[in-house]
């Protein structure tokens, strides 16, 4: 399984953002534009941190960015934020 969590469990109210999809997963040219993923769509794209090496102090990125070395939940947290900032800037638009 992708999400690589230790007793993980899909439930009723379990939810990823579309950032673990790639773009191939979604309906294509909706008429009402909404992005809506396909039936059959599975959650491929995920960021984990690497371990560091044997002896290898662990504030040490391993060669990746930041962005790449980042927990499974910040990256969630950073998706939602850049999101509700997208949505206030579509709100003022609106206004």
């Amino acid at each position: 399984m992708n999400i690589c969590r230790a007793n993980w469990q899909n439930t009723k109210v379990t939810a990823l953002c579309k950032t673990h999809f790639t773009p191939d997963q979604f309906e294509a040219n909706r008429a009402d534009g909404v992005e809506k993923l396909k039936p059959n769509a599975v959650p491929t794209i995920f960021c984990y941190r690497k371990p560091p090496m044997v002896g290898e102090p662990s504030n040490v990125t391993n060669g990746i960015s930041p962005a790449e070395n980042m927990d499974p939940i910040e990256d969630e947290v950073t998706t939602l934020k850049n999101r509700v900032k997208q949505l206030h800037a579509e709100i003022e638009v609106l206004n």
